[in-house]
């Protein structure tokens, strides 16, 4: 059994047909993904290149009552260079990855129906400094979709500073209560030698406010490090889970402020990531 079948298998049955279908692609990767301390694993797929009518096929699989809705949102969104989706325990949501203009962004959840608010988009460009987004995704619930809008910035040793002074005034917009936990764990989070990309998401509308950094590869140990400094729980069997998958690093790691509080954990288990 490989790491993406055991993947498939710890997750719902009703989403392993479903899975299979849009997994049986010429190129793919697939990712193990962990939230704070809980052990349970979610799938993250990829498939470079662009594969709309598979995420709109495992959408009328999972999630029927939005799959009209994505269907629209991926036909308005031009050019994507990857398409892919998450599932698990903590909820389903589909994404494009690309060089995505702001006015496309936003014409794409407007085709959706999906809130969207373009001064919220407009001020995360500016505030880092970016011509452009790198992802859009949506966000299911059983009540609402919710779009999230992600641009790329380098980081660099001598652009560090600035990029959590940036994302520290974010945080204090949209979580004002976490902006000591965000000054806790930054230390760790952008400790990295070299320079990285790291992406740098939050919702279309500050309705339901919320603010995520992702960095690049780690250790797993960084999620010890990580855990402490948020004062969350102990993540010995999050890191576990990793290792049974044959895991040595994270591929990438994120933390989350306002809803879903938390650090985010990425392991790579198929496909060229892999």
């Amino acid at each position: 059994m490989t790491a993406l079948d055991r993947l498939i298998a710890s997750l719902p049955e009703l989403v392993h047909g479903p899975l299979r279908a849009a997994c049986d692609a010429a190129e793919l990767h697939a990712e193990a993904c962990w939230h704070s301390h809980d052990p349970d694993a979610e799938a993250v797929i990829g498939l470079p290149g662009g594969s709309p009518e598979r995420v709109v096929a495992f959408a009328r699989a999972v999630a029927p009552d939005h799959a009209d809705r994505i269907a629209r949102w991926l036909a308005a969104t031009p050019s994507p260079r990857e398409v892919g989706f998450k599932v698990g325990r903590h909820g389903t949501q589909v994404y494009v990855f690309g060089q995505l203009r702001p006015d496309d962004v936003i014409a794409g959840l407007v085709a959706a129906d999906v809130a969207v608010q373009p001064r919220a988009i407009a001020n995360l460009v500016q505030l880092f400094d970016q011509p452009e987004l790198a992802i859009v995704g949506l966000e299911l619930d059983a009540e609402r979709v919710e779009g999230a809008v992600y641009t790329s910035v380098l980081r660099a040793r001598h652009t560090t500073a600035a990029l959590r002074d940036a994302f520290g005034f974010l945080v204090r917009v949209v979580a004002p209560d976490q902006l000591d936990a965000w000054q806790a764990c930054a230390p760790t989070l952008l400790d990295a030698p070299g320079e990285e990309i790291v992406y740098v998401s939050m919702s279309a509308t500050l309705d339901w406010p919320w603010a995520k950094l992702d960095v690049g590869a780690r250790p797993l140990g960084v999620a010890r490090q990580l855990a402490t400094a948020l004062g969350g729980a102990p993540v010995d069997d999050v890191i576990a889970a990793a290792r049974a998958y044959g895991g040595v690093a994270w591929s990438h790691v994120g933390v989350r402020f306002g809803s879903s509080f938390g650090p985010v954990f990425y392991l790579p288990v198929a496909g060229h990531d892999g």
